[in-house]
């Protein structure tokens, strides 16, 4: 309010007041804090206006410049009067309110807005970054649905190279695989053809100690091993 006397104090428009008291002219009238608007003319006629600051944004002193953009991956309400108001929206984390939020990494998920932690996924499912609640964890690669809702491991000799409610595959055959895996290969001690559709054994003097496709290894000098060795153990001299 302002005026001469107490008696005659006049209330400042919508969303202005004054800083503080004893004020004797319209002009003290500042937008309040979480508004901003027009600073006052050249006579009470044209009082300053004032309106609420938009979400997403807030001002915490009296006047009429701009509110302040929230950090990203956070909001606020209208007429926010705090930084501490821009909070994570769902899918984000931070450690504190009132700081840029990151989207929760993939395999986790969070659905409340503010900081705090991401919630991980069940064992065996995944899900996309900035997820929002768990029914986004779907079974990853090399997993399968087993009961309706429990992501259970491909067992050996079988696979699944996307993630979702797909079954496991068996592997073609002379391939394998190891427990939960995306992919079939050639089996320890085995390698592919340059077409990739077969397998052979490694021959004499070399090795191939995992799953897959690429060629086997040679053994160290002066020692040797019997075809289809799977470790470098298998080389002696």
């Amino acid at each position: 309010k302002y005026g001469l006397d107490m008696e005659d104090c006049i209330a400042c428009p919508y969303g202005a007041g004054t800083p503080a008291i004893a004020n004797t002219w319209w002009g003290f009238c500042k937008c309040l804090p979480g508004f901003t608007g027009t600073a006052p003319m050249a006579s009470n006629a044209n009082m300053a206006t004032c309106r609420q600051t938009p979400a997403n944004t807030w001002k915490s002193s009296y006047g009429h410049a701009s509110s302040y953009n929230c950090p990203s991956g956070t909001s606020s309400p209208p007429s926010s009067v705090a930084h501490t108001a821009c909070k994570c929206v769902v899918g984000h984390t931070a450690t504190t309110d009132g700081v840029a939020c990151t989207a929760c990494p993939h395999g986790s998920y969070k659905g409340s807005t503010g900081s705090g932690e991401c919630s991980s996924c069940p064992a065996g499912s995944t899900s996309p970054m900035g997820s929002v609640h768990v029914l986004n964890c779907t079974c990853a690669v090399g997993y399968t649905i087993t009961d309706g809702e429990t992501c259970t491991a491909c067992p050996v000799g079988s696979f699944k190279n996307s993630s979702g409610a797909g079954q496991c595959l068996p592997c073609p055959p002379g391939k394998t695989s190891g427990l939960g895996s995306g992919f079939c290969g050639c089996a320890k001690g085995y390698t592919g053809t340059s077409d990739g559709l077969e397998c052979t054994i490694c021959g004499v003097s070399r090795y191939k100690d995992y799953i897959g496709d690429e060629p086997c290894s040679v053994c160290p000098v002066h020692t040797r091993s019997n075809a289809g060795s799977f470790d470098v153990t298998n080389c002696s001299s």
